[in-house]
């Protein structure tokens, strides 16, 4: 389970609408000054994303949670949109290639506008997949409420 720490900004009957940071990896290497990546991430700070979670026990508005999602829901949807479309542009480039065989057009514009045709159908394919399977099997779940690190007196 990949967990990590949300803020509560809504909650209406069982469900919460939660804000998480996305946080980036940058700035814990020797590399800060000359890393291109690191720079990037100091420029561009990450925008905090809106998770709707069902709750398992009663939150207020501000407290902080804890809420994970499954490996393997991440590691399936890495897979679906990464995978498929470059799956299928492999496809589309074979396919024209195969084409210019049997046409009197070039090699090379055939692959191109046939792997150009196999990319947007594997995106289309993992768009579609990504909502059929967003169901359940793709939403956080409340671990629990998120103890403070310091008592204050």
């Amino acid at each position: 389970m990949i967990e990590s720490i949300a803020t509560v900004v809504a909650v209406r009957d069982n469900w919460a609408q939660v804000e998480c940071r996305r946080k980036s990896a940058c700035g814990h290497c020797h590399q800060q000054e000359s890393c291109g990546v690191g720079t990037l991430a100091k420029a561009m700070p990450g925008r905090p994303q809106l998770l709707e979670v069902a709750l398992t026990t009663p939150v207020i508005v501000g407290q902080q949670i804890r809420i994970g999602i499954p490996e393997r829901s991440l590691l399936t949807s890495a897979l679906l949109v990464y995978m498929v479309p470059l799956l299928f542009l492999l496809l589309g480039a074979v396919a024209g290639k195969m084409a210019s065989t049997s046409w009197p057009v070039g090699e090379e514009p055939a692959e191109v506008v046939g792997a150009l045709c196999g990319g947007l159908l594997g995106f289309a394919l993992a768009r579609w997949g990504a909502k059929r399977l967003g169901g359940g099997f793709y939403r956080p779940v409340m671990l629990g409420l998120s103890l403070p690190t310091h008592q204050v007196d």
